[in-house]
């Protein structure tokens, strides 16, 4: 197969097995569900490995139905299959997507235990925002993280509109992993307090709302969630693949694997392509690395912050990474920042 043609593996398998086994599966279970979902049963083998997100729609579907939960046993119980749509009776009766954005929290924080959803407007932006009560386990995060997916193919199907994001947010304890499905947006990740929140331009609000058949919107929503796949691997020019490195790595994402299958392409390709353009990897991230830094000591953060943020397990490691790439110390360069 063409790498072209390969699948685009954006969703850590280690996060997939995660949300799997919290729903109740062991790990010797796992390869006769993906036989039911008619999945390939060596498709959660690797867990450093990724999978793609239309096999992970696939899967998820499956175990919502086959435990008649749809939040996968992350609530204090079961939300039986079919609920959503009971939800979306209400927000089709909406005139515009900001009724409808409204109607969906209100019917849902009545019937999901646990999750709460809200709709917030803040100057020219309306945040549409999910969260667990603390302490919220890496499960429900990752179950956070991908519901976003639906919520906004939904809000597409009831517009059919484009429906650009602006920014997403996730927990700050998720920085390592967070960006595989969530780079499909495109936009600004930010790593900060609990749960996700989506952010929309306010001029959503007024878009009208059509008449559509119900039966119609688990394929028409996978249809677009699957269309948005496409088009975030046909975006990668050379030109906007050195972008997209950039925008990762300022996210924090650091691994070159990582970011490579995220632009559905090998770190060969992804070493070749960034060749063309006379820029390294490694250049990329030593300029990042350069800016955030000098960022986050004018604006007074602590070392330890600082290489928290930058997704170090500690500030020596840190500490030796600066001075490779200042040839000083963050102490030194801070003083010399006055």
């Amino acid at each position: 197969m063409e790498e072209s043609d390969k699948l685009i593996a954006l969703m850590p398998v280690h996060d997939l097995l995660t949300l799997v086994n919290h729903a109740g599966y062991e790990d010797s279970a796992i390869p006769a569900l993906l036989s039911r979902a008619c999945l390939p049963p060596e498709l959660l083998l690797n867990p450093k490995s990724f999978v793609d997100p239309a096999q992970v729609w696939t899967l998820l579907s499956y175990v919502g139905y086959e435990l008649n939960d749809e939040l996968y046993g992350t609530g204090s119980r079961k939300v039986g299959f079919g609920t959503t749509e009971l939800v979306l009776t209400k927000a089709m009766r909406a005139r515009t997507l900001g009724e409808a954005m409204d109607v969906i929290p209100s019917a849902i924080n009545l019937v999901f235990p646990d999750i709460k959803f809200s709709v917030k407007r803040r100057l020219n932006e309306l945040h549409f925002s999910m969260w667990f009560p603390e302490p919220c386990t890496e499960a429900q995060q990752i179950y956070l993280e991908l519901s976003c997916f639906p919520y906004h193919s939904i809000f597409r199907w009831l517009t059919g509109a484009e429906l650009e994001v602006l920014r997403f947010r996730t927990a700050r304890s998720r920085p390592s992993s967070a960006t595989h499905l969530l780079a499909v947006f495109d936009r600004n990740l930010l790593f900060e307090g609990d749960g996700v929140d989506v952010v929309y331009s306010r001029d959503v609000e007024s878009l009208p709302i059509r008449k559509l058949n119900l039966d119609d919107w688990r394929t028409d929503t996978y249809q677009i969630f699957n269309g948005d796949l496409v088009r975030h691997k046909n975006r990668f020019s050379a030109s906007r693949l050195q972008i997209h490195v950039e925008n990762a790595l300022n996210n924090g994402i650091s691994s070159q694997e990582l970011i490579a299958s995220s632009a559905a392409m090998s770190v060969a390709t992804l070493r070749r392509k960034l060749s063309q353009e006379r820029v390294s990897f490694r250049e990329l991230r030593d300029k990042i690395f350069r800016e955030r830094c000098h960022g986050y000591l004018q604006a007074g953060l602590t070392i330890e912050d600082i290489a928290f943020r930058l997704g170090y397990t500690d500030a020596s490691s840190f500490r030796r990474a600066f001075r490779r790439v200042f040839g000083h110390s963050p102490a030194q360069y801070r003083h010399r920042l006055g």
